[in-house]
């Protein structure tokens, strides 16, 4: 099943039977090799972080926390803006006690965030909550001082329309 599992030009769906084959006869090693060999051969980037975020549950249902922490971060460094891998990385932090890291994570995504885009400040409002930085002052400093800087970012940034009349002075100046 390794062997199988390795070979180049195999369909995902042949590796998909091979990792569930795996599963069930507890060969953690081939299920896993399975997976990271769907994930180099899929051309969808919606599937491929699906993917990796299924290799990220498996190590950490092997209680591999360390590597599974390392798969999702990596994840999020691809692409920190996806609200989706966001949420993704920080309820894996936090359901692994890591609340640092979760905060961590929140903070940047934070960041990030286009001036006013509501989706990002909701997501991160519902996962401070959960992760208990609601209650820890430093964390409710940094949400305050961001959830400032969007909002001034919203009202300072130009909206499609609001300009000043073609052909007047003002447009000119």
């Amino acid at each position: 099943l390794l062997e199988a599992a390795s070979r180049d030009g195999i369909s995902s769906t042949a590796l998909n039977q091979i990792a569930e084959v795996a599963r069930r006869q507890g060969f953690d090693a081939i299920e896993v090799k399975a997976l990271e060999r769907q994930i180099a051969i899929t051309n969808d980037p919606i599937e491929k972080m699906r993917l990796t975020i299924s290799l990220a549950r498996l190590y950490e249902s092997k209680q591999n926390i360390a590597r599974g922490a390392s798969v999702i971060d990596a994840l999020y460094r691809e692409n920190p803006t996806i609200l989706g891998i966001v949420r993704a990385a920080a309820d894996y932090h936090v359901r692994n006690a890591q609340r640092v890291e979760a905060v961590n994570i929140l903070l940047d995504a934070a960041g990030r965030a286009r001036p006013g885009d509501v989706r990002v400040q909701a997501a991160a409002r519902d996962a401070f909550r959960r992760t208990g930085a609601a209650r820890d002052d430093g964390a409710r400093q940094d949400t305050r001082r961001i959830a400032r800087q969007r909002a001034l970012g919203a009202r300072r940034a130009p909206r499609a329309g609001t300009g000043p009349a073609p052909g007047t002075a003002a447009a000119r100046a």
